[in-house]
Formats: structure tokens, C-alpha cells, sequence
């Protein structure tokens, strides 16, 4: 029994201290668990600061991607503007020699190996090294001035050859906007020279041709005034001279046939004086078509009306005339001009246009700018008419009765200040325009 209990005894002090060294495992194991969730709690703050500077460092690459994407285009860029420099300066004419401050050679464009024969190898040497007499002289002595007074320098000159050329020197500076030595061009004005004195030699011929001009539009309105007077005295002649006679045969035809005749007599008689009434009646319309005096004594409106009634009589063409009512005041030269012009106008349209219509419009057209106090009035007649029309570009035609026709007509105004348009096409009729200047008014 004693030993059964000192056996038991044993037991439960075994088992307490099992369940203590448990409690005591248990302990261990609830601070272990304690640490590892202590250390868990670290890892992920870690693991999210990890995330956090991993996402920093991909902001951060792709910043220096598209940094290094744009420094990529700055760099193409540059080599292509610094290409495309190069180019410029190999292919420019114009010889270009860049000399720092102690005026030795920085770079040359290829136009200069031309006339001073330099090679790659010359960079660096001293300009004055070279000998250069074709450049006009005094390049060293210019350069130093330009350094000392920072301002540009030209030069003209002509080389042995007979070109002409432009030498201009001018500070160069650098690129913290320093002058750092001289640029030195040499450009080719040869061709410019000769198209200045061309075109000098051309504008003096075109004054020269002016003066003509105006020399020959004083002597063609001479002319016309000329023409003109004696067209004046020719119908003055032929009214006072030949009307009077054919006005006395008139008188004494008249006389006797109040005597008694025989019947063949009496109608001879009769058939002499309706000849010698006829002819009369020619001699006044010829007389008045040379030297109408209705057009100097009531003006081109009444003029142009005259013409619309002998086109009527005489061509059976039904002219209808407007007139705006203002007033024309007229060169005679030009007024009478006009008048035949637009006669010869109207007897081609009754001749060549197969129409019985036309119309004549005259108008004043001011030619002065809003506001100023400047400018001339112009006269415009129009003659239109719709007809069988032409091709202007092909020919103009003619009366085709001793008249001077549409190119007389541009002519004549031509030389008197005026400008004839024509517009017309095959079917289509056709618009002449008459544009003439008219005389200043008196304030």
C-alpha cells in the first residue's frame, strides 16, 4: 500500500510537473504566436512599403522613358537641323569665311575653295596666310574695325574676271552672345547689276516711249482737228458753192416749165428737176455727214439722235438711244471722233450683225475714290446689239465702205486719252464699249 502510494504520489508529481512544463510550453507557444504575428505585421508594412517604391520606381521609369524618348527627337532633331545647316552651307553661292578674334580660319562653306583654293586642312591657319587679290583689299584692316566698333561692313568691288561682288564682314558671336571673332561673306551681284542697268535702260525707254505717246496723241488730235476743218470747209464749200448752183438750176428749171413745151420736152423737163432736187438733197446729207453742225451747236446727245434717224432712213436698222442727261463736256477732237465712231459702229451693225435693232447708251462715270478730291469723269458709249456676233480674238471687221472700222476706231480713241472694249461671240450679238475722257469742270 505504501508503496502503491508512494507510486502514485510519484505519478501525480510527474504529471504536475508534465502539466506545468505544458502550461509553461503553452506560454512559450502564446508569445511565439505573439511574435510571429508582431513579425507578420512588420513583413506586410514592409512588403507595402516595397509596393509603394516599386510603383515610385515604375513612375520613375517611365518619366525617364519618355524623358529619354524626348531627348531621342531633341537629338534627331538636331542632327537634322544641323544636316540640313551642313546642306545649307555647302549649297549656298554666297563664299562664307568664319575667323575667330586672332583671325585664323574656323570653318569656310565649299563656295570659297573656288576663288582661295582652301582645303579641310587650312581650319586654324591665319587668314593672312593666304593671298587673296580679287577680294578688294583691306580685309584684315576692315575685320579689326568691325571687331572695334561692332558694326557691319560693305564693300563693292569687281574681280579680274568682271563679276561684280559684295563683301560683307560682320561680327560673329557665339553662343553666350559673345563676338567671338568676324563672319566674311563674298556674294555675286553680277546678274543683279546687269538686271538693275537693264531695267534702268527699260524705264528710260518706257519715258522715252511715253513722251512719244503723248508727242503722238497731240499730233493725232492736231490731226483730227485738222481733219475735222477741213471736213468743216469741204461741207461749207460744197453748201455755199455747189448747193448755190444746183439751187439756181433749180430756179431756172422751175422758170421753164412754166413755158410751153412739147410733151418729150415738159417730161425731160420734169425728170432735170427731180434730178437736180435729189441731188440736192445728196449734197446736204453729204455735207452734213462731213461736218454735222447739230453735234457743235446742241452736243453729242442730239448727235447720236441724228445718227439713230439716218440709220433708220437710210439702213432701215431701228436705233434707240438713251442719254443719262448729264454734262459731257468734250474735247472737239474727241467729240468728234466719238460721233464717226459710233456712226461706223451702227453702219456695221446694218451691214454684217442681220438684225434691224441696236441700241445706243451714253453715261458719265465718275472715277473718283470716296473721300478725296481726285480723279477725272470718263464718257461711256455703249453700242449693242444682238446679232449674228463674231470672234473678236479671230478678226475684226471692217465697214467695208471707206470707213475706218472697229481697229480704226480702238485706234483713234486709243491716241486721244480713250479704250474701246468689244465683247461678242458667234449668235451671241455683240457689246462695243467706248470709254473717253472728259474735260476737267470748271468750279
Amino acid at each position: 500500500m505504501r508503496h502503491l502510494e508512494e507510486e502514485l504520489q510519484a505519478t501525480r508529481d510527474d504529471l504536475q510537473n508534465t502539466v506545468e512544463r505544458f502550461e509553461s510550453g503553452n506560454e512559450n507557444l502564446r508569445i511565439s504566436n505573439e511574435e510571429v504575428v508582431t513579425t507578420n505585421e512588420e513583413l506586410r508594412s514592409l512588403n507595402e512599403e516595397l509596393e509603394s517604391s516599386k510603383e515610385e520606381l515604375q513612375s520613375l521609369n517611365e518619366e525617364l522613358s519618355t524623358a529619354n524618348q524626348e531627348l531621342e527627337v531633341k537629338v534627331r532633331e538636331l542632327e537634322i537641323a544641323n544636316s540640313d545647316l551642313q546642306n545649307l552651307l555647302n549649297s549656298s553661292a554666297i563664299a562664307t569665311i568664319c575667323l575667330d578674334r586672332q583671325f585664323h580660319i574656323k570653318w569656310f562653306t565649299p563656295a570659297t575653295q573656288s576663288q582661295f583654293k582652301f582645303m579641310p586642312g587650312d581650319i586654324g591657319r591665319p587668314i593672312q596666310a593666304f593671298s587673296m587679290p580679287w577680294d578688294g583689299g583691306g580685309l584684315l584692316e576692315t575685320a579689326r574695325a568691325v571687331l572695334d566698333s561692332k558694326t557691319v561692313s560693305l564693300h563693292e568691288f569687281e574681280a579680274e574676271s568682271g563679276q561684280r561682288y559684295i563683301r560683307r564682314v560682320l561680327p560673329y558671336m557665339d553662343e553666350h552672345h559673345q563676338i567671338s571673332g568676324v563672319i566674311v561673306t563674298y556674294t555675286d551681284i553680277t546678274d543683279l547689276r546687269t538686271a538693275t542697268e537693264a531695267f534702268d535702260l527699260t524705264r528710260k525707254e518706257l519715258a522715252e516711249s511715253r513722251e512719244q505717246h503723248e508727242k503722238l496723241r497731240t499730233l493725232s488730235a492736231a490731226l483730227a482737228m485738222a481733219e475735222e476743218r477741213e471736213r468743216r470747209s469741204l461741207a461749207q464749200d460744197l453748201h455755199d458753192d455747189l448747193g448755190q448752183i444746183l439751187a439756181v438750176v433749180g430756179l431756172k428749171t422751175a422758170e421753164m416749165r412754166k413755158l410751153e413745151m412739147t410733151e418729150p420736152v415738159r417730161l425731160a423737163m420734169e425728170d432735170c428737176s427731180l434730178a437736180v432736187e435729189q441731188a440736192n438733197r445728196k449734197l446736204r446729207a453729204m455735207a452734213f455727214q462731213l461736218s454735222p453742225p447739230i453735234l457743235q451747236d446742241l452736243g453729242l446727245a442730239a448727235a447720236l439722235e441724228w445718227i439713230a434717224d439716218e440709220m433708220r432712213h437710210v439702213y432701215k436698222l431701228d436705233v434707240h438711244t438713251q442719254d443719262d442727261g448729264a454734262r459731257k463736256p468734250l474735247d472737239p477732237a474727241v467729240s468728234t471722233t466719238l460721233f464717226r465712231a459710233v456712226r461706223e459702229l451702227l453702219i456695221n451693225v446694218a451691214k454684217h450683225a442681220k438684225t434691224a435693232t441696236a441700241k445706243v447708251h451714253a453715261e458719265v462715270q465718275s472715277t473718283k475714290a470716296s473721300g478725296s478730291g481726285g480723279g477725272d469723269d470718263t464718257l461711256v458709249v455703249t453700242v449693242t446689239d444682238e446679232g449674228s456676233g463674231f470672234d473678236p480674238n479671230v478678226a475684226l471687221p471692217a465697214n467695208g465702205s471707206g470707213g475706218f472700222g472697229l481697229i480704226s476706231v480702238r485706234e483713234r480713241l486709243n491716241l486721244l486719252g480713250g479704250e474701246v472694249t468689244i465683247h461678242s461671240n458667234p449668235g451671241d450679238g455683240t457689246t462695243v464699249n467706248l470709254k473717253v475722257p472728259l474735260l476737267a469742270q470748271k468750279k
